[in-house]
């Protein structure tokens, strides 16, 4: 897992595919989809064997996090929801702010290559200087091959820094990455984070899931018991299949809402860009999980697991994580 911290030194726009007055509208802070996009055309680029992982038809090896924005004192602004509305929440102080990062509008010009005509157009653009936290997950059990491929990119990065969202190429979406580190998680800490999670069903007789980034489909006892099992299936390097145990979910979050990505269908004879429509429940949710009879230990362990992987669809695009509280 490579951790570390980016901070954007030139406005950026992360078009979120609807405009407001006009205005082409932009994501608060990078997705984990656009730092996806972005390492994975270099990837592509260079004929990297990673890059096979991001073919339509291969499992995903890298699951890139959300860049949540970082407060003054360094915690996270984690979203959640408040009366109907999604607020962020700092880690470390507790400090409430409505929105994590500032937005403002520039102009830009574009020339009509037939025409040679010019006109302007608006953007929604967050200003420059906001640091965000930078986490990227290699999945050790079937991509241990490409272990030093993955750092060797990392370091590309940290030498030249991210290009995300529209207009990169002219100065737009510049951002550094700095403190960046890699840590192995290993089975025992697997294991130990596992304990945890046990000793907090047996005092609140529930567990509460927070999700910090969009859900991705529908929010209920069954996928996130499947995306649990998912999460041990693909990661545990000892994985043995168990029967679900019976629960059943509260949920606190805002209604699902539609979300419009640009995905470029990559198959070994090229790629093809497409807009992708997705309905997802937005970061901030909470759900209680209550269990009927007491799961098994390995349940435990793939909680543990999903908490680094995520649940639910595009998982490698930073959808569906969450932290247990």
């Amino acid at each position: 897992m490579a951790e570390g911290v980016i901070t954007n030194i030139t406005e950026y726009h992360l078009g979120t595919g609807f405009k407001k007055h006009g205005l082409s509208t932009t994501h608060p802070y990078p997705q984990g989809q656009h730092i996806r996009g972005s390492v994975g055309y270099e990837l592509l680029h260079v004929n990297a064997g990673l890059s096979k992982s991001f073919l339509d038809e291969n499992a995903a090896l890298i699951y890139f996090k959300d860049a949540i924005p970082l407060h003054a004192d360094g915690g996270l602004l984690l979203p959640f929801v408040a009366e109907k509305f999604q607020n962020f929440k700092c880690s470390t102080c507790g400090q409430v702010l409505k929105h994590p990062t500032r937005k403002g509008t520039i102009i830009q010009t574009r020339v009509d290559r037939k025409t040679g005509k010019t006109s302007a157009f608006r953007l929604e653009a967050v200003t420059r200087g906001y640091s965000y936290r930078f986490k990227a997950v290699l999945n050790m059990r079937r991509g241990e091959d490409y272990a030093e491929e993955f750092v060797a990119v990392m370091e590309l990065i940290e030498e030249n820094g991210l290009k995300l969202g529209r207009r990169s190429g002219k100065g737009k979406g510049h951002f550094r990455i700095d403190r960046l580190n890699y840590r192995m998680i290993r089975l025992e800490d697997i294991r130990r984070r596992a304990r945890e999670l046990e000793r907090e069903l047996e005092r609140k007789d529930r567990l509460t899931l927070h999700f910090i980034s969009d859900f991705i489909g529908e929010l209920t006892g069954e996928t996130i018991l499947t995306g649990v099992k998912n999460a041990g299936r693909h990661f545990h390097p000892d994985y043995e299949s168990y029967e679900d145990p019976f629960v059943g979910v509260k949920k606190e979050c805002l209604p699902p809402r539609t979300v419009l990505s640009l995905h470029r269908k990559v198959t070994p004879n090229g790629g093809k860009n497409r807009i992708m429509k997705d309905m997802a429940i937005p970061a901030g949710a909470k759900v209680q999980v209550e269990f009927a009879e007491k799961p098994p230990e390995i349940f435990y362990e793939c909680l543990a697991i999903a908490e680094l992987r995520g649940i639910g669809a595009k998982t490698s695009f930073g959808k569906g994580e969450f932290v247990v509280v």
